[in-house]
């Protein structure tokens, strides 16, 4: 028989009661989100001027500083009150397993969310627990229990959408600067205002709108398709530019078509 003591839901009073293991999990998977969303918003962000002429490699070693900020991020999400965003939202939180109104130390709380390394089989040491402790709550002595002075649900529904709709929010504002930085945008810019057919359709250019790209760069090799709503004197045209990046005698977008109006299905 083990002698590790039994968790007790209503240990310290009746109000207390361990967390269902589906608010477990489903807690899990948006704080999953969050940091992916975090991590991928801060890496736009830092694209320097012309990113896409960089000589990428395809190894899974450049994804290495992507997943090691994501765990960063997972190891301290319940520093907070023992709250991670997943478990405020879902009104739950940490607790310590011998004095369930106290939230577990700093050090304790990253101590208990190293195991999310081996995340399947936290999954199941959690589903198999009858009171939803994975490996982290039983090297730490933890356990996740409905948090009593949990805001109103809908205070917590409006605080996720405002998690959700201000990264799309951020993405659409993010993304144009992020275009606008890259060679390939530049390029295509330059083949449309160096195009006779396009300036006689349009009489002169006054300005590009909705910009759009589909970028694939490798180490040696890559693709893109650029379309703009080119606003002339005369008309708007929309214009979609094929590039091919060569890297000899230096690395740089060159022109393969260019396609003036709505392009073919």
């Amino acid at each position: 028989m083990s002698n590790e003591p039994e968790v007790s839901p209503t240990a310290t009073s009746q109000k207390l009661r361990a967390a269902s293991h589906g608010k477990r999990l489903f807690a899990l998977i948006l704080d999953c989100a969050f940091a992916v969303l975090l991590v991928n918003t801060i890496k736009y962000l830092g694209y320097q001027e012309n990113w896409d002429l960089t000589a990428y490699s395809s190894s899974w070693t450049r994804l290495i500083p992507i997943y090691l900020s994501i765990f960063l991020l997972l190891l301290i999400k319940d520093h907070k009150h023992g709250c991670s965003p997943g478990k405020f939202i879902f009104g739950i939180a940490v607790r310590r397993q011998d004095q369930l109104s106290e939230s577990p130390s700093i050090g304790a709380g990253i101590l208990r969310n190293i195991p999310l390394l081996i995340l399947p089989l936290e999954g199941l040491f959690l589903f198999l627990d009858s009171h939803g402790r994975r490996l982290g709550d039983r090297w730490t002595r933890t356990v996740v229990i409905e948090n009593p002075k949990a805001h109103r649900f809908i205070v917590r529904l409006m605080a996720a959408n405002t998690i959700f709709f201000g990264y799309f929010f951020s993405a659409l504002l993010i993304q144009p600067l992020v275009l606008n930085k890259t060679a390939a945008y530049q390029s295509a810019v330059s083949y449309i205002e160096n195009s006779p057919e396009i300036l006689q359709q349009l009489g002169s250019i006054q300005e590009f709108e909705s910009p759009e790209m589909n970028i694939h760069v490798l180490e040696n090799e890559g693709q893109a398709i650029v379309q703009i709503n080119t606003v002339g004197k005369i008309q708007t045209l929309p214009v979609t530019v094929h590039l091919t990046l060569v890297v000899n005698p230096r690395r740089s977008w060159v022109l393969e078509d260019m396609v003036v109006g709505p392009e073919p299905d």
